[in-house]
């Protein structure tokens, strides 16, 4: 077995499950401790108007608080934007102060990384660039690292890695031994600097890979609604001083009007409730965060709230510590062990909905979710598979038979 490949495989499998358990316990809910804990870094906003910046974990690159998610230049409302727009958008986030941007081999085919590179001609040495390769059916990933580089123009991305981690811990383990390999090597020959991963839904599969040891940024959804990340994983990566990067700010409620039931929390003015929403993330213990921007006001609107952030107002604190009372040992960790179920029903799906609904107040937002759900839990023949095969001590069926009368 090759050195890197050692260096991947890091902990057992036991001690993995154990760390996992410490860190939920251990990180709480997502509140006004924590919240306060992390605005303290912010800085003086007001200081020649400077965009504050955060270290990123143990890079030691400073990062914006606000920084520039690229894909929405591709999948935004308008679809793919046109290079001239994406020049203004990607040169006015400049001259706002933003230095990270992040992009990736998959977005659009390569597309989103060649327009971006296109953009950055003159600008190149400004910004830190974020970008990885998708898992699943792909090219080896030294392979997708010459055709990143090659669409950005450039012969060095500061921080590359594994985009959407949304794996079982099983295929996890695969993709460690198939993919971090080439990272360890493309880090050594100079072509990347740092080692990332980002992580959509599986929590879990994204704790396997931080006890690696190998991965120095992660990216993960933080916003008011998809608090897993902020309980689960945010706790374990800071404690390795891995620099969190927050996206999908937005993308929760794809914001074009407020969420009325979040409205005691964001407000119901749309202005007021991205404000808020930009804030809530900001004031994790997180580095920066992504939004997706696709016109030049945006990034000033996004900037200009950076400037102004110095922490949440003790009303905003009481109004974003929803759900705190949530106890660790009936957190689903979406690891998948527990499917498939002879029902045929999503059991991690069905848990995270159903602890938006009990835990955060939020029982209409769930419900319009769970209504999307092909197989719902009434389905369910008490069998106990899914509570037998679970790693983690959580009482699946139990909460598949709450979720019942929850999102019923």
């Amino acid at each position: 077995m090759s050195e890197p490949l050692n260096q991947c495989r890091g902990i057992s499998r036991r001690a993995f499950v154990k760390a996992g358990v410490a860190s939920v316990a251990g990180g709480g809910l997502i509140g006004i401790d924590v919240l306060s804990h992390a605005a303290e870094g912010d800085g003086d906003a007001s200081q020649q108007g400077a965009l504050p910046r955060r270290k990123l974990g143990r890079t030691g690159l400073e990062v914006s608080i606000v920084s520039f998610g690229g894909a929405s230049l591709y999948y935004g409302p308008r679809g793919k934007l046109p290079q001239k727009e994406i020049d203004a958008i990607i040169g006015c986030a400049v001259d706002e102060g933003i230095n990270l941007i992040d992009t990736s081999y998959g977005y659009g085919d390569g597309v989103n990384e060649a327009t971006i590179g296109n953009a950055l001609k003159g600008k190149r040495d400004k910004v830190i660039i974020l970008s990885k390769g998708p898992w699943g059916p792909m090219k080896p990933m030294k392979e997708m690292l010459e055709t990143s580089l090659r669409r950005l123009q450039t012969d060095h991305i500061e921080i590359y890695g594994l985009h959407g981690l949304d794996l079982t811990e099983d295929l996890a383990e695969k993709f460690i031994e198939k993919h971090l390999p080439d990272l360890v090597k493309a880090k050594e020959e100079g072509k990347i600097s740092h080692i990332a991963g980002t992580g959509h839904l599986a929590t879990t599969a994204m704790m396997r890979f931080i006890q690696t040891g190998l991965m120095e940024v992660i990216a993960v959804p933080i916003n008011p609604v998809r608090r897993e990340f902020l309980e689960q994983v945010v706790p374990m990566a800071r404690k390795m001083d891995i620099g969190v990067v927050g996206m999908k700010v937005f993308h929760f409620g794809k914001l074009s009007q407020p969420v009325p039931e979040l409205a005691g929390i964001l407000g119901t003015d749309r202005d007021e409730f991205i404000r808020r929403t930009l804030r809530f993330s900001l004031a994790q213990d997180v580095a920066c965060v992504i939004p997706g921007f696709t016109t030049v006001e945006e990034v000033k609107t996004a900037a200009a709230i950076g400037r102004g952030f110095a922490g949440l107002s003790p009303e905003e604190e009481k109004a974003m510590s929803v759900g705190r009372e949530k106890s660790a040992e009936k957190v689903c960790r979406i690891c998948g062990h527990c499917l498939p179920c002879p029902a045929r029903i999503s059991v991690p799906d069905v848990l995270r909905l159903e602890l938006n609904a009990r835990h955060y107040g939020l029982q209409a937002w769930a419900k319009r979710d769970y209504g999307r759900q092909k197989v719902k839990a009434d389905a369910c023949t008490e069998c106990g598979e899914c509570t037998k095969k679970c790693p983690h001590g959580v009482p699946a069926m139990e909460l598949v038979l709450r979720a019942k009368s929850t999102l019923s």
